[in-house]
């Protein structure tokens, strides 16, 4: 499948304060330790925010989930497809959005990096079959990842700090 971003550079501006989000930001945050100040950038960044597995719990931790939500306005979707992860409804969600708004979201995954493996295999899954649908970068305490196609770096934007890992599948 050819990519939707040919040619594309791929950065992480939204993590930067002062810098300006190429596309809107979609937040998804999952249940997992989050780092304050990574947190309030993206929360600050972001025009849809979105909760799974728990990660509301992480935000609002002193309150019965649902009941405070609720209070605060914030609508809450059941969906009982048992066929899906919370992390896959959430992107659906996110798709249904971009559908009714006729716009192209870049999704910042807050969590899926570390914690239990399974969810850890889940997330590089899902942003290696999206890869070329959504700029989707999961973001942890201690690293950003996402997923590219094919790489070519010019020699003025190799600096210290990256990895590439190649991946055939």
């Amino acid at each position: 499948m050819p990519s939707s971003f040919p040619n594309s550079i791929w950065n992480v501006s939204f993590l930067d304060p002062g810098a300006e989000s190429r596309n809107p930001l979609a937040l998804v945050v999952l249940n997992q330790a989050l780092a304050p100040v990574t947190f309030a950038r993206l929360w600050l960044k972001c025009r849809w925010r979105i909760f799974a597995d728990g990660g509301s719990n992480r935000v609002y931790d002193a309150f019965s989930p649902e009941e405070r939500l609720r209070r605060k306005g914030v609508p809450i979707e059941q969906i009982e497809d048992q066929d899906s992860t919370d992390l896959m409804k959430c992107i659906a969600w996110i798709a249904n959005v971009e559908k009714s708004q006729d716009a192209k979201l870049d999704v910042a995954l807050l969590g899926g990096l570390s914690g239990r493996l399974d969810h850890t295999v889940h997330t590089m899954s899902l942003l290696h079959k999206l890869r070329n649908v959504h700029r989707i970068f999961a973001i942890s305490n201690e690293s950003v990842g996402w997923v590219l196609d094919r790489v070519s770096i010019p020699s003025h934007r190799r600096q210290k700090g990256y990895l590439i890992t190649p991946v055939r599948i």
